[in-house]
Order: C-alpha cells, then structure tokens, then sequence
C-alpha cells in the first residue's frame, strides 16, 4: 500500500492512536511511503487519511481471503483446496513417525515391536495415550531397562528409554582368599601386599596354580587366614592359526552406479523404477530412506527409499608366501588383538609359515606378552 502527503508522520501517529495495526513501513523518497494493513486496518483508515490530507494507494492485495476470492469461481480447485486442507488436518491427528533414543543394548526393533503389542505404533491416534500404562508395561518386559517415556509432538513420539547399569562387584578384602593362575606363564614379578607369596621370579606355573596365598604361617601358633592382595607378572603367550588360499580375490568399485527409488504410501510400496534386475555381477548396495514432513515434529505417512548400486570389479592377484604372510598376517593380527583385551602388554609378535597345500597357506601368529595373571578365590572351609 503506497502512502503520499506532507504529513506522513502525523499519519502514522493517527493509526498507531486508533488501533490500526502496520508493518513492513518503508519510506520511498520524499512525501511517500509504502506499508501493510490488514483488511479491518483499511476500512478504518480513511479518516486518518482525511485529517492529514494523504492519499492512500492499494497496490497489491495478498492473503487467504483475497485468494479465495480470486478462486472462488472455478468450484473444482476450490474443493480441491479444502479436500487437501481437510486431509492435511486429519493426518496430523495421528502419530506417523516413532523414534527410540537412549538405547545401547536393548535394541530400537525390541523396544518398537512391545510398544506395537501394547497398540501404540505409526497410525494410532495422538490422542488419549496413557504413557504411564506404557512404561508401566515395557518396564516389566525389558529387565534391561530402568526408565522410559512417551513424548509425542506434532506427528513424532520421541520414546526416551534409560538402561540399567549394573552394580559393581563388591570385593571383600578381609574374607580369608588365595591368589591363583589365571593363565599359564613365566613368573617375571611378584609383588606380596598381603599373605605369603608361593612363586618367585623365572617359575613357570600352570593355570590354577597357587601364587599369593592367604594362609600365613606363624610357626609355633599355627596359621592366619587373611585375604590375599597382591601383583604377579607373567610372560604368556597367545596363538592363533588360519587357513588362506593363495589367490587374493578383491573387488574394486568402477564408476558405474545406479539407482532404483521407492515411494511408500501408507505402508505400500511404489516401484519408481520399471526394469528390477540389476545389470552387475558384482556391486555394492548402499541405501538411503526419508520420511516427508515438516520440521522435527510433523511426520506424513509418505516415505521414500533410495538404492544405489555400485559395479565392482572382481581382481584376482596371486601371492607368493612372503606376500601372503604379510596380507593374512595382519588378518590375524587383528582378530588376535580384539581376543587378548587392553590390559596385556605385547612385547614381541610373531608370523610363522607352516605349510601350504591344495592352494591353500597356513599360518601361524603368536604373541608374546606380559600380563598380570593373578586371580583371586575365596579360601573355602577355612583350608
């Protein structure tokens, strides 16, 4: 709306006195200027236009009743329009979209299929749940869990969930124990805090042998029982053996990829793609989902899938034992690593070739390592 006159100021105080809201006011050189009102603001305007002798302009009209107006002849859009206003407003009365957050060992699937056996799942109602009921419900199921809760915004429930944490062992260092092998080894150190130490540096023990003992003697007046505390350090050794072919088989990705996409209304699944097979021997399959919505809170039952396939070549290479050695090797390395733990020490690694036959190399890996192997139990009838 365009406003022109000597006393534009003035104007604006007259409508700013009389209630008549104003916004997005920008002055357009000398004596004009343009801003937005609503329709009830330029019914009213008039006389604050008469007293300051303006001359007010509708430029431009915007808004739903200016845009019914406009459409308000073709009948078929019309009905259109509240057919799909309608259907936007009874979707948003039910839940489309459940997320679980919180989770690390019971998984998101359990949580979704007991809250679905309790009849909350996508497609029901926003309204009337009874969150307490759930938690209620699910707690008693899942013994992992010790807290869950329901927040449903717009289309979205947001099911928050707290695990369990497991009390520690408590250890009573008092109670009458030895300390034994938990491994087979070489004695490199023994540190006693408590009790009589039974090994010395360079023994070698076996599994289950005694190591710090918690009966001490005291000559003359017998034995005292006590809890055993203390260190032994032993070389152990760990091994591992595989069995490889002599021919590395790789597949390495072209530039050649793919894709195949999916519409899902309502649980139903629309092909967008008219040919299913997928024209490589060889590829990679990567996919990608999306729900349709607005915002973090309001979800449509309308999804879409994305799978893109990528061509791999098939590389076929053939090893010498050296190379092979090297290549498994590592393999093994790496599986060794994740048996042994953090908590021992690798001092020396070692790859041995036994044999090859039938195209096939077997290998060996043995680690040699430095750990503490103490254990300690309970001394049982006080013997």
């Amino acid at each position: 709306m365009g406003v022109r006159g000597f006393f534009l100021e003035r104007f604006l105080n007259l409508c700013l006195k009389r209630d008549i809201c104003l916004w997005d006011v920008f002055s357009d050189g000398e004596n004009k200027m343009s801003l937005k009102m609503s329709i009830k603001g330029f019914k009213m305007v008039r006389g604050a236009a008469y007293k300051t002798r303006s001359k007010v302009t509708l430029e431009k009209r915007v808004g739903l009743p200016f845009l019914i107006q406009k459409y308000k002849k073709r009948k078929a859009f019309m009905l259109g329009f509240a057919g799909a206003v309608i259907l936007f407003f009874a979707l948003s009365s039910f839940i489309w979209r459940i997320d679980v957050v919180g989770n690390e060992k019971v998984s998101s699937d359990v949580i979704l299929q007991n809250l679905s056996n309790l009849g909350f799942k996508t497609g029901k109602l926003r309204f009337g749940t009874d969150v307490y009921y759930l938690q209620n419900e699910i707690l008693k199921k899942e013994k992992e869990l010790a807290w869950i809760w329901v927040d449903i915004k717009g289309t979205r429930a947001v099911v928050s969930v707290k695990e369990k944490v497991p009390a520690p062992e408590m250890v009573d260092d008092t109670a009458p124990s030895n300390i034994i092998a938990e491994k087979d080894g070489l004695v490199t150190r023994v540190i006693a805090l408590n009790g009589e130490a039974a090994v010395k540096e360079g023994d070698t023990v076996d599994k289950g042998d005694l190591l710090i003992s918690g009966v001490v003697d005291l000559g003359e007046s017998g034995a005292k029982y006590t809890g055993a505390r203390g260190e032994v350090s032993a070389r152990t050794w760990y091994s591992k053996c595989g069995e490889f072919p002599l021919v590395k088989t790789e597949y390495i990705r072209t530039d050649k990829k793919i894709s195949k996409n999916t519409l899902n209304f309502f649980g139903f699944d629309v092909a967008l793609y008219i040919k299913g097979e997928i024209p490589f021997e060889y590829y990679d399959k990567e996919e990608k989902t999306g729900q349709l919505g607005i915002g973090k809170s309001f979800f449509l039952p309308i999804s879409h899938k994305k799978d893109v396939y990528y061509e791999k070549n098939k590389i076929e290479t053939k090893l010498t034992t050296d190379g092979a050695l090297v290549y498994y090797g590592d393999i093994v390395k790496k599986d060794l690593d994740k048996e042994i733990g953090e908590n021992v020490k690798v001092v020396n690694k070692n790859v041995e070739h036994i044999m090859q036959k039938n195209g096939k190399i077997y290998i060996k890996v043995t680690y040699e390592c430095i750990q503490d192997i103490g254990k300690k139990v309970k001394i049982e009838n006080g013997g």
